[in-house]
């Protein structure tokens, strides 16, 4: 479009020229002056309509660029909410596969799945997820009394990691609201655990 408007505006300067410069030759009479002005009437007309024509071609660039740097804000913000969904699936998947990895350690390996079940409630602390929390926790309770029976019952148990006896409740847990829910039956569970042990490095 710009192209065709210059190259009108070419053609019809030459041709306000031509009309000038004949007029002139065929009457020596003709005031020249007003012959001039008259071109430059018509090359600053051009001048002045290729200028709103650039103006429209600018504008509507512009607003092309808006609307692309709009349509990139939204999938940007698009791929921040995907993004965050998928950390929150993906945390919720590991505090599954923890759950249910103890529950398939339970029967011979009852230290290395309260562990998993440890793991899977401080990770539901962490999403302030409440309910599998509870549930985690739960688990461990049933689990401790069961390592307790079983131990009084003469049963051999596997080796508990002697790091367990460190484990302590994080301020990152303190603060959560799942601790605010459940932090005396945590401290209960810690120590009845760190007591088992103590009967079995003694």
């Amino acid at each position: 479009m710009k192209r065709i408007i210059n190259i009108l505006s070419f053609a019809f300067s030459l041709l306000a020229f031509a009309s000038s410069a004949y007029a002139i030759s065929s009457h020596p009479g003709t005031n020249i002056p007003s012959f001039v002005l008259s071109l430059v009437g018509i090359c600053a007309t051009l001048i002045v309509g290729i200028s709103v024509v650039d103006t429209f071609v600018l504008r509507n660039a512009l607003n092309k660029v808006d609307e692309k740097m709009e349509e990139q804000t939204k999938r940007m913000e698009e791929l921040s909410t995907l993004e965050k969904e998928f950390r929150q699936t993906k945390r919720q998947i590991n505090v599954l596969f923890h759950h249910t990895w103890g529950l398939a350690l339970t029967d011979k390996q009852p230290y290395a799945a309260f562990q998993e079940f440890w793991r899977g409630f401080t990770l539901s602390a962490q999403q302030n997820d409440i309910k599998r929390a509870k549930s985690c926790l739960s688990n461990a309770e049933i689990l401790v009394e069961d390592i307790v029976r079983r131990k009084q019952e003469g049963q051999v148990l596997d080796t508990p990691c002697m790091t367990m006896l460190d484990m302590v409740i994080s301020d990152n847990l303190k603060s959560s609201q799942v601790y605010t829910a459940f932090g005396d039956r945590v401290e209960r569970l810690l120590e009845e655990l760190k007591r088992t042990i103590e009967c079995v490095k003694n």
